[in-house]
Parts: structure tokens; sequence; C-alpha cells
């Protein structure tokens, strides 16, 4: 009687503990008083592990350098669900400086929250459901999945993928973003990938990249610049070759494109929200190249033409089919006229332009 209760479990560095059942602490006063701290992480190196059928009741605290795992092999049969509202300051589990997703299942994750040593994901399939956030570095491994669904997603740190990103559909905005060689993104109409920074794509997975009808947006400040590394190849045309439905440029921003694992950038639409006279607002190092399609009216303003960018590379036209979703390699010499023909019918002989981002307020 008037005691305290006593804490659930206690770790005091460099524990492993793995929870599929039920943890709770200790009420005081015989029960009926506060509850005490269902876990308790003390030091640093702890991992807290939850699988499908974790239940906990009281608080879950670490006071070190600690992580908090979704994990586990299986799903529970109504979905592994967790709310990282609940690892803010206030909620059930705190003071976590690294989140991590675990073995083979699918947890889906709501809410916001902030890890200051960032989120790795090394197995299975971690869902980012509408509104979530998570701050800080993420890495993604070879073989783990990230899945964004119908969700406005923001990635605060550098967002490093060497796994598979899939968007379902979703809005996901990145201060800087590497690709790394066994990385790749999927995406389709509605989706859209928003840089903020730099974008390094080193991926050698063409045949599993497929953003030929997603949205690439680099967006920022007036005068922001970007670096912009590709994994296209010149000649290898807009089938699996890491094209996108379209490239959007915001005004006052520059763009400069450098050799990542390829040379080449194939893209049905141009988008630059400054006009023709953002071209100079473009640049690409010698031997890079960025292909638009040229029969795609939107490209109107582009009137069928090559240009030359600031560091010797260029911007030239390619012929995809009216709707622009697929393509051939770029055309020679002789077929240039023709296209400048294409270009200034299909732009009724004016400037025929679309901005993708006026739809969205």
């Amino acid at each position: 009687m008037g005691g305290s209760g006593g804490v659930g479990v206690l770790a005091l560095g460099h524990a492993n503990l793995i929870n599929a059942g039920t943890i709770a602490g200790g009420r005081a006063d015989g029960g009926v008083g506060p509850r005490n701290d269902a876990v308790l992480l003390q030091g640093n190196g702890n991992t807290l592990t939850l699988e499908a059928g974790s239940k906990i009741t009281g608080a879950v605290v670490s006071w070190g350098s600690n992580t908090l795992a979704l994990g586990g092999d299986r799903n529970a049969p109504s979905g592994n669900t967790f709310n990282l509202d609940s690892t803010s300051v206030g909620g059930q589990y705190h003071g976590f400086t690294n989140f991590a997703k675990t073995g083979s299942s699918t947890w889906t994750v709501g809410g916001n929250s902030s890890f200051s040593r960032g989120t790795s994901v090394s197995g299975g399939t971690l869902v980012m459901a509408t509104g979530s956030h998570l701050g800080g570095a993420v890495t993604v491994d070879s073989g783990a999945t990230l899945r964004t669904s119908n969700a406005d997603v923001a990635w605060t740190g550098t967002f490093t993928n060497n796994g598979a990103y899939l968007s379902d559909p979703s809005t996901q905005t990145f201060t800087t973003l590497n690709i790394g060689s066994s990385g790749y993104l999927k995406g389709g109409a509605g989706d859209v990938f928003d840089v903020q920074n730099n974008f390094f794509n080193q991926s050698t997975q063409n045949s599993l990249w497929d953003t030929s009808l997603a949205t690439l947006i680099f967006s920022g400040a007036m005068g922001t610049s970007h670096q912009f590394s590709l994994a296209g190849f010149a000649g290898d045309g807009f089938t699996n070759n890491f094209a996108w439905g379209a490239l959007q440029l915001s005004v006052g921003n520059s763009l400069d494109l450098t050799q990542g694992s390829g040379n080449a950038f194939y893209v049905n639409y141009l988008d630059l929200l400054g006009g023709s006279a953002q071209l100079a607002d473009l640049s690409a190092a010698s031997g890079v190249s960025i292909y638009y399609n040229v029969n795609d009216a939107q490209n109107g303003y582009l009137e069928g033409k090559t240009f030359s960018l600031a560091g010797g590379g260029s911007l030239d036209p390619f012929s995809g089919p009216a709707g622009g979703t697929t393509g051939v390699p770029e055309p020679g010499p002789l077929g240039l006229y023709g296209m400048a023909l294409i270009g200034l019918t299909a732009a009724g002989g004016g400037r025929l332009r679309r901005r993708i981002g006026e739809s969205k307020s």
C-alpha cells in the first residue's frame, strides 16, 4: 500500500527486446494509482522491436541512443499499423534517436515524428500513409521496400534508396535524393517526385525502374541551384531507360545535369515554368543530353529544335507517339527538319504549354 508500481521491462544498455505479446507497467497504491513505465531503456545501443500482436500499456522511455523498430516476419490479420505521433514529445514512445523497419513483414505508419539519427528500412515493406512524416536521414537497403500510399510525404533529411521505392500514387518531397546501383523508383500518372536540392542517380536497374508517366519537379526559392546526375543512356530511347513523364523546373531555379551511372535523360514533357527563356538556366556536362518528345504538343514552344547548353551538353528532340508515353532513340540530322515541322504543327504555329503544378493549391 502506498508503493509505486514496477517497471515492466528495464534494459541497461545493448539489449535487444522483441515484443509480440503484452508488456505493462505496474500501478501504484495496490493497483489503483499511477502506472509506471512499461519499458525503460537506459544507456545506449538498446533496440525495442514491435512485432505483430505487440501490446504495450504504459510509457516506453529511452534515456540514451536507442532504436525503435517495426519488425517480424508476419502481419497481423488486420495489418500492422503504427502511429508515429506516439513518438513525439508527450507520446507513449519517447526519447528514441533511431527508427527502423526490419523483418519481412509489412508495416503501415501514419502521423509525424523526427528521429535525430534517422530511419533505416532493412527488410520487408514500410508503407507511408497520408500525412506521414519521418525526420532525419532515411536509408532503404537492397531487397527492402518503401511505399507511399495516397500520401503527401516530406523527407527532410537525405534520402538514400538502395531498394524499391514505390509511389501509389503520392506526392513526395525530398531535400536530397540518392539512388544507389541496386535502387529504383516506380510511379505512374499522378505521382509527383519534388526535389528541393539535388538528385544523384547511380541506379543500374533500368528494367525495374518505371517513372514514364510520373512527374519530376525541381523546386526551391529564387536562386536555388540543383544538381542532377543521370542514369539513362543516349540512343536507348524512352523505354527501360529511366525516363519520366514530365520534368518541371521552377522559375528562378537552375538545373545542372551530370553523368551518374548514365549520360542521358529522356522526358516526355519538358515543363520550364519560365518558358523558353529558362533554357539559360539549364546546363549539362559535355556528352550529357536531355531528350524531349517532339510529338508532344506541350513541347511546341521548343519548336523541335536542338539547343546547346552551358557546360557542353545539349537539349535534343526525340520521336515518340502523339501521346508521348514511349519513344525511340533521337533522330539523325536528316530527321530534324521534319521533326521541327511536326513540333510547329502540333503547337498550332504558336506556343502550347501546360504547367503541371498549376492544379495544386
